[in-house]
């Protein structure tokens, strides 16, 4: 069937669900047109090769597979602390067991909150991170960026300093010493840190994605040599390294057995799909993903593991989106600099304001910017000859969408996916209102 067949297919159920149901947006598209390709070390000197190929399926679709299989990995990450999240920024959200731990997919705001009550999340979400120049040139730019001042509660991120996601691949033995400074400068500044695995080598991958029970050895190996490397180089809390996404979004039963086992808080692997009433908030994996997916195989039931959307980037008054990484942008669609600034406006805007029409309801769902920091250096060959725009107009594109978005509404906040989580484990409204207790 043709994306294009589909698209219109997909639309005309949403005019008739308006008319009938009220607009329910429950269907459940299962192909794209727009491929993730994310970046691979070829060498050591750190040239890429961007794959264009279709990487958000999942490779290893054996439903079978044992997801109970306890850690093979003696460096196993500890677990981790479990007042960690709740008392970022010092927010007390009451304890532990008051916290919210199984929660279903939804497209409405959690924790009771009115609409209008709840803060428009940007976070962006850094993958790779193998050029210092980039590195530094973000983590510079950010210092001194705030969030809107609100009422100025450090529960919503009133008048804080705007933090953002790197997952680092750390390339043991390859990565430069400035490089590492940089990841460490990052984490000092108080920008959250997570992994991304060592290698990022997608044929190596793959085999675990495919290799039963190897695999999930295999995919703890990635893992925790990823954390390690962090926590005795970078200096990184080996309790604050909570999050994780699997290079070019592919996964298996053994990737997220892995994930389970090396006691993440969160993953940020999947991608979504908008529905009429929004896109998905994060959710926790009890029940497994949600049905607004294009992956059409199972993670599993992973309880109290959040997934953060992958979601696409919408154009406006269209159905048609981008894959929501900054590779799509500049790589394959490549957008001018202005195209793209709009264009990640138009789906901050949508989640806001909505769109009457094309029967889209406003849900204020969190919005994840997937980027690689790669792609914005100097020294980045393959980026700087293959995708549209100089790095200086790519750098300048960003910085030009974090200011009008802190401009365009009061309720908007620039968090790290980190902080999204905190905030999701117990909502607290913009004007302090506190959530029921989780059950």
């Amino acid at each position: 069937m043709s994306t294009c067949f589909f698209r219109s297919r997909f639309f005309l159920f949403i005019i008739l669900s308006f008319v009938v149901l009220g607009c329910s947006g429950s269907d459940n598209r299962s192909s794209y047109s727009d491929d993730l390709a994310d970046r691979e070390i070829s060498d050591s000197n750190g040239s890429t090769d961007y794959n264009d190929s279709d990487s958000t399926q999942i490779t290893g679709t054996d439903q079978s597979q044992d997801t109970t299989a306890e850690s093979t990995d003696s460096n196993s990450q500890s677990e981790i602390d479990t007042d960690f999240v709740k008392t970022v920024n010092n927010c007390d959200r009451g304890s532990y067991s008051e916290l919210y731990k199984n929660v279903p997919p939804s497209t409405i705001p959690p924790g009771g909150l009115v609409l209008e009550n709840v803060p428009q999340f940007i976070a962006f979400g850094f993958d790779d991170n193998t050029y210092d120049d980039s590195m530094t040139w973000i983590t510079e730019y950010l210092k001194g960026v705030k969030n809107p001042a609100g009422t100025g509660n450090e529960c919503t991120f009133d008048n804080m300093d705007v933090h953002v996601s790197f997952f680092v691949s750390t390339h043991s033995g390859i990565s430069s010493a400035a490089l590492i400074n940089s990841w460490e400068a990052a984490y000092s500044a108080g920008h959250e840190i997570g992994d991304h695995t060592d290698t990022h080598d997608k044929d190596i991958l793959t085999a675990y994605n495919t290799g039963g029970d190897s695999g999930i050895s295999g995919w703890q190996s990635e893992i925790t040599t990823c954390n390690n490397f962090l926590t005795e180089n970078a200096n990184v809390s080996p309790g604050d390294i909570v999050g994780f996404r699997t290079p070019f979004l592919a996964y298996s039963p053994a990737t997220f057995t892995a994930v389970k086992n090396e006691n993440f808080l969160y993953d940020c692997s999947i991608e979504h799909y908008m529905t009429g009433n929004g896109f998905d908030w994060p959710y926790t994996l009890d029940s497994g993903k949600s049905s607004s997916t294009y992956a059409t195989g199972e993670p599993g039931s992973i309880p109290g593991l959040w997934e953060m959307p992958v979601g696409e980037f919408m154009p406006e008054g269209s159905w048609s989106g981008v894959t929501g990484f900054d590779w799509n942008v500049w790589c394959q669609k490549k957008m001018s600099k202005d195209d793209a600034v709009k264009l990640w406006m138009d789906s901050l805007k949508l989640r806001m304001e909505g769109n009457a029409s094309l029967y889209i309801e406003p849900n204020r769902a969190p919005f994840f910017i997937g980027v690689h920091t790669d792609i914005y250096s100097e020294f980045n060959d393959d980026a700087n000859t293959n995708c549209s725009e100089t790095w200086t107009s790519r750098r300048s594109a960003l910085e030009e969408f974090i200011t009008q978005a802190l401009a365009y509404n009061k309720d908007v906040r620039i968090v790290s996916y980190n902080e999204v989580v905190s905030w999701m484990q117990r909502p607290i409204g913009l004007d302090g209102t506190l959530s029921p207790p989780g059950e």
